[in-house]
This record gives C-alpha cells, sequence and structure tokens, in this order.
C-alpha cells in the first residue's frame, strides 16, 4: 500500500473526520506505515465461536450457554463428541488453511491478555503460555473420537464452513457473515458468543476490506468525499448495519441494530476487543500455503508439540523477511 507507493497518504483527511474516535482502529492501523494513514475501514468481517443448539441438547449441556473459556470449550466440543454419532464431531479446525486458522484461534490469544506477533511486525509470539493452551486443546480433541470433525487435518479452507452449516459440529469458531447467512434458513437453533480467551475475556479477528484511494487516482479530491460520507453514522446506519452487515462504527454497532437479530448484536459487541495483526511479511509467514504458522498448527494439534518453540521461530524468520 503506502510503503509500495499504491495508495494515496490521507492522514491529514483521516485525523480530520469527525467521528475518527468511534471507528473499529484495525483497518486503520492496518494501513498505516511510517505514521501514514493510507485506509479506512470498508468491510468488516469478524470471528466469533458458534454453536449447535440442538446437538448441546442432546448432549447435555445448557443450550442457551456457549463457552467463555478454553477449558468450557473444550468440555462441550467432548460431550458432543461423546454422543458418538455418525458424521457429528464436537468441533472442526482447518488444518491446512493458515487463513482460516489465524481468523479462528488468534483471538483466543488476545482474548487471553497475550499479542501474537510483536508490535513493530518482525517477530512470532505463539509460543507463548496461552497460545500453547489453545493447540492442546485442539489436540486433545484430535485424540478424541469424533473430537475434530474428519477433514479437519487435511482441510484448506475451501469447505471449512460446510460442516458446522450441514449441523455436523458442535461448537467452533466461525465467521459473523457466514453464520448470520444461516438464521433464516438453519434446520437446526444456532448459538453466537464471542471467542474466548484461556480463562475468559473475549476478542475477534478484525478481517475483511480496507479502503483507501490509489496513488494515480484522477480526482482524490471527490474520492474522499465519498469515503469521509461513508464514515459518517449514517452512512454507516444504512450501508452496513440496515443491511445486516457489520458496521465500522461503534457507536451504529452499539445502537443501530435495534432490528437486528439478537446474535448479531451480540457479534458486534466483538468488535471492541477485536484486533488485525499487522506485518509486512504476513502473508508469507501465515497465509501462504504450507506456511510456517499452518506447520506449527500441524505439530502442535496432530504431530509433535515439542516442535512448537522451533515452528514459531520458523514464523519470525518468515516474518523478519
Amino acid at each position: 500500500m503506502g510503503q509500495q507507493g499504491i495508495f494515496t497518504d490521507l492522514t491529514k483527511n483521516i485525523d480530520g473526520l469527525a467521528d475518527k474516535a468511534d471507528l473499529q482502529t484495525g483497518h486503520i492501523k492496518a494501513g498505516t506505515v511510517d505514521g501514514k494513514e493510507y485506509t479506512l475501514p470498508f468491510v468488516t468481517d469478524i470471528s466469533v465461536m458458534v454453536w449447535n443448539k440442538d446437538l448441546y441438547k442432546e448432549a447435555g449441556l445448557n443450550p442457551e450457554k456457549g463457552p467463555t473459556t478454553i477449558a468450557e470449550f473444550l468440555a462441550h466440543a467432548t460431550a458432543v463428541a461423546k454422543l458418538g454419532k455418525k458424521d457429528v464431531a464436537g468441533s472442526y479446525l482447518a488444518g491446512q488453511s493458515g487463513g482460516a486458522l489465524v481468523f479462528t484461534l488468534l483471538p483466543s490469544v488476545w482474548a487471553s491478555g497475550q499479542k501474537a506477533i510483536s508490535d513493530d511486525g518482525t517477530k512470532s509470539l505463539l509460543d507463548n503460555a496461552a497460545a500453547k493452551s489453545v493447540y492442546e486443546a485442539y489436540a486433545t480433541l484430535a485424540k478424541l473420537s469424533n473430537g475434530l470433525g474428519a477433514g479437519s487435518k487435511e482441510e484448506t479452507g475451501a469447505t471449512w464452513t460446510a460442516p458446522f452449516q450441514n449441523g455436523k459440529v458442535g461448537v467452533m469458531p466461525y465467521p459473523a457473515t457466514s453464520v448470520s447467512a444461516l438464521f433464516k434458513t438453519s434446520k437446526f437453533e444456532i448459538g453466537v458468543t464471542p471467542i474466548p480467551g484461556v480463562s475468559g475475556g473475549s476478542s475477534t479477528f478484525l478481517g475483511g476490506d480496507a479502503i483507501g484511494i490509489s496513488k494515480d487516482c484522477k480526482k482524490p479530491a471527490q474520492a474522499w468525499n465519498f469515503l469521509a460520507w461513508l464514515m459518517t453514522q449514517k452512512a454507516q446506519q444504512s450501508v452496513f448495519a440496515d443491511n445486516n452487515d457489520t458496521a465500522s462504527n461503534l457507536k451504529v454497532l452499539e445502537s443501530g441494530y435495534t432490528m437486528a437479530d439478537p446474535r448479531t448484536q451480540i457479534a458486534n459487541k466483538a468488535v471492541r476487543t477485536g484486533q488485525t495483526p499487522i506485518a509486512t511479511n504476513f502473508n508469507e509467514a501465515f497465509n501462504a500455503s504450507g506456511s510456517p504458522w499452518q506447520l506449527l498448527i500441524q505439530d502442535a494439534v496432530w504431530g509433535d508439540a515439542s516442535k512448537v518453540a522451533k515452528d514459531n521461530t520458523a514464523i519470525t524468520t518468515a516474518l523478519a523477511g
């Protein structure tokens, strides 16, 4: 973006926005280079914890209460797994998709008060105690019959949301946009809660898309007028909230969804504590096929957990470029 000379420096414009203090900052920070701001939030896609209330009832769990800690997540998933139902699993993990793995697992690290990578984006911190507790929960499920859905180890991300959608998974982290689309069509009752940390707390991965103005834009003033309008509470309400999409304005998230499904309102509350990891070489370290992050999860969940420290060092190497 700014580092590559693709986007226009919008620092003065962004800092002058009347509603800047109300905007989620993840996409602004992600587009900030050397103190210069290049992007604003556009589409905000967040991760949440979802559960199948019907399976919870069958497993003797409270269908109205999702997990609030990693221990509860493990206990709930285990209870569903022990139902012994054909093709039904306690949870599911996209084991070969680095992108899906950061989207679903990093929020539990943040919710635990830990960092995933250093502030300057050059060092991986994913061998910390909180991260290891998350890996250990999934490793326990991987060893349990029906603990993780079939294909979890090989899942590349192409179909990772389908097992829950088809009623085959008890509880798992999931995209908020995907689950909201199921509210009116699903044949089973769905619960939604923020993704918990090891001992409580909550967070979310602020994914989606940022928006800026290209360096060679012929009419930058007009382009900025559109962006400035899009950031206003009125536009955030009409463009996003009224269409049941996730607004980027925190005030709209808090009060602009009175007619929305209550579960959408629960998901929206997670934005305030959400994060967007920032690193120049993030894609190579995490999202790319065969990335060191992907290999870390394969070792931590299905292989030799003693390799986590070495795998974490490999992520740091990739981040450093």
